[in-house]
C-alpha cells in the first residue's frame, strides 16, 4: 500500500483508508468471488465470527468501522473486535442486540453484506 497513491488528507500523510465488503455464507466460509476489495481475505472462524486478514503489513490500525446490511430486518449488528498485528488479522462479530450475544450465522443472500472501512497507518508521522 502506498500512502501517495491513496492519500488521506491529514498531518503526516501516512494513512490509507481501506474499504471493502464480503457476503456471509451461512455456516460456510464467505466466497472470495463476492469480496469487494483486493486488500484482504476473510474466513468464518465460528458462529457469527469472521477473521479478516490484511494482505499487507501496516504500522497500525487506527480506526475500524463495520456495517451489516441484511435482506430482511433483524436485530443484529456487526462489531469490530481485536486487531492482531503479528497476523494482520481483524475479528468481526455479528451480535444479537436483543440478548447481547454473538448471534447465529448470517445466511447467504445477495443482499446480506458486511462492509468495512479501516484506517491504517503505513509510515511514521513527521
Amino acid at each position: 500500500m502506498d500512502a501517495q497513491t491513496f492519500p488521506v488528507r491529514q498531518y503526516g500523510g501516512n494513512r490509507v483508508v481501506l474499504t471493502g465488503s464480503f457476503r456471509p455464507n451461512g455456516s460456510s466460509h464467505p466466497s472470495a468471488t463476492h469480496h469487494k476489495g483486493k486488500w484482504f481475505t476473510v474466513t468464518r472462524t465460528g458462529t457469527g465470527t469472521y477473521a479478516v486478514v490484511l494482505n499487507d503489513t501496516v504500522v497500525d490500525v487506527e480506526a475500524v468501522f463495520v456495517h451489516l446490511r441484511l435482506a430482511t430486518a433483524a436485530d443484529k449488528e456487526a462489531q469490530a473486535g481485536t486487531y492482531t498485528t503479528a497476523t494482520r488479522t481483524l475479528v468481526i462479530s455479528i451480535w444479537d442486540k436483543g440478548d447481547g450475544s454473538v448471534s447465529g450465522d448470517v445466511a447467504s443472500d445477495a443482499d446480506n453484506v458486511i462492509s468495512m472501512e479501516i484506517v491504517v497507518r503505513v509510515g511514521s508521522d513527521v
